[in-house]
This record gives C-alpha cells, sequence and structure tokens, in this order.
C-alpha cells in the first residue's frame, strides 16, 4: 500500500511538471512529504519501540494525531496536541514511555525538517530575487 501510494504521488508530481499547473504541483508535493512523514514515524517506531509493535499501526495512528494537531487553531505545528492524541489513540496497546519517546524523537525530526526548508526557501528566493546566494552569516 505504500507503495502505491509513492507511485501515485510520484505520477502525479511528474503530471503536474509537464503541464505546469503550480497548485497540481504543490498538491503532489504535498502527498509525497505526507507520505515521507508516515516513512519517517516507521522508521522512528522501529528504532525506539519495543519489537513485536505493528509499526504499519503507529504510523497510522501518528498521522491520524498530526492531523488532530493540525486542525486545532490555538496549538501552533499542534505543539502537545500530537503527542497528546497520539497517546490518546495508542490507548493500553502500546507502552507510553517508549510511546512517549517515539513522539518526541519525531517532534525534532519535523522541527529540523522545517527549519531545513524554510531555510532553503529563503536561499532559493534571495537567490532569485538579488542573484546573491543565501548566507546565515
Amino acid at each position: 500500500m505504500p507503495f502505491m501510494a509513492g507511485a501515485g504521488a510520484v505520477i502525479l508530481i511528474a503530471g503536474a511538471t509537464v503541464t505546469r499547473r503550480p497548485l497540481l504541483i504543490a498538491l503532489a508535493l504535498q502527498i509525497a512529504a505526507f507520505g515521507l512523514f508516515a516513512l519517517a514515524a516507521v522508521l522512528v517506531g522501529a528504532s525506539i519501540l519495543p519489537s513485536g509493535t505493528g509499526l504499519g499501526q503507529f504510523a497510522a495512528l501518528f498521522m491520524l494525531a498530526w492531523l488532530a494537531g493540525f486542525v486545532i487553531p490555538v496549538a501552533p505545528g499542534g505543539l502537545g496536541v500530537r503527542e497528546a492524541a497520539l497517546l490518546a489513540l495508542a490507548g493500553d496497546g502500546m507502552s507510553a514511555t517508549s510511546l512517549l519517546a517515539a513522539v518526541l524523537a519525531l517532534r525534532v525530526a519535523s522541527l529540523g525538517g522545517d527549519l531545513t526548508y524554510g531555510l532553503g526557501t529563503m536561499a532559493v528566493t534571495r537567490s532569485k530575487t538579488t542573484g546573491k546566494p543565501f548566507r546565515t552569516a
């Protein structure tokens, strides 16, 4: 199933790029990013959660928790909402300690990804508008 979603995102990105439709390109990239986020959840879950934990289930629960954090307007970046939602969704099916460790690791990874994306966007924008490369110093 993840392969099908990935293949669909690649086809959507290719089609959007050929037709040069910015909204379609943005949608395709968001779908691809969401899929990569689910993959990150599986990888973090595999390294932190106890063996025997359903990684697909963890990734699905994490994505639901992420959506919960996305729709709550008073929590910037879903801060605290994601974590609480995942603990509530998992119930007694997973160890709360290892689950919280996995969620916090994903929070750090998410912040790192957002920072990298933001700096990359600043660099490209500056390069296009001024012709000078972006430097932080």
